[in-house]
């Protein structure tokens, strides 16, 4: 791969039309893969498809709503990507294979905080434990997990990625993802305090709920809003990553002295 990777990641907000209008839109038809969060399935719990694009939905065996989507644009050889298990129905995975790595590509949605504390924190366990076996499983060993990006809404604030203005009881309940984060060397990619959720029911009022995190973060080349968010009240986050070939540094060479003629090496020492 030489062009950079271009993803786009956005909560449609429960839409049809807005789906339609963002698969049907000519400006995308260059990106690579879309993170979508809330889509609004279809009868027979189908989404929306499109002739350009493969839909992933999540591997979730029971019958409830989904929150999630990966697609991915059909440019690609449909042996560069396959679907990974991920047991939660707000999680979508996909392993994305270059000629140098695996890439393991979360699309996530986690819901909002409700007045259940125990509630709230159960649902966030549940999830960011379910992406855990997931990660788990695609790791060659405990200290070399694989390569990550994940992108998708997770309905908490934190000073981390939402700036400086953060009540300190948001803060409280973002406690166990801002753990998962720090277990997994993932960083946030957008620019810390960047609004990505505009409230429609409380005008003026304005958060960072969507974030792009991943443990390459030294192969992002731009992680910035999109200007285009299809009528949803979320931004769509646009990031572009390098994933052409490492180029890796020549290992000095060996001196082999099982194979030296120590004979013919007296004789020139003894000239010398």
């Amino acid at each position: 791969m030489t062009s950079p990777l271009q993803m786009l990641q956005l909560n449609i907000a429960r839409s049809r039309a807005r789906m339609e209008a963002l698969i049907n839109d000519t400006a995308i038809r260059d990106l690579d893969i879309l993170l979508i969060q809330e889509p609004l399935a279809q009868q027979h719990m189908t989404q929306v498809q499109h002739r350009e694009w493969t839909c992933y939905r999540p591997t979730y065996d029971e019958e409830v709503r989904r929150r999630s989507l990966i697609y991915i644009n059909k440019r690609f050889s449909a042996s560069t990507h396959r679907q990974t298990p991920c047991s939660s129905p707000d999680v979508t995975a996909v392993q994305l294979q270059t000629p140098t790595q695996a890439i393991l590509i979360f699309s996530v949605y986690i819901p909002p905080v409700e007045k259940i504390a125990a509630v709230d924190e159960e649902r966030l366990h549940n999830t960011t434990q379910a992406i855990q076996g997931t990660i788990q499983a695609h790791s060659v060993n405990p200290e070399a997990g694989p390569d990550i990006i994940m992108g998708g809404d997770f309905n908490r604030q934190h000073p981390m990625w939402g700036g400086d203005n953060i009540n300190r009881k948001r803060i409280t309940e973002a406690s166990s993802l801002l753990m998962f984060i720090r277990d997994h060397n993932l960083h946030s990619l957008l620019s810390r305090g960047t609004p990505t959720f505009w409230s429609v029911n409380k005008p003026g009022t304005r958060s960072t709920l969507d974030l792009t995190l991943s443990n390459i973060p030294t192969q992002l080349l731009k992680c910035q809003i999109y200007p285009e968010s299809y009528g949803s009240d979320h931004r769509a986050t646009y990031s572009e990553w390098d994933l052409s070939p490492r180029r890796r540094e020549q290992a000095p060479a060996r001196r082999l002295y099982q194979n030296t003629d120590w004979e013919e090496v007296g004789k020139r020492v003894q000239w010398s």
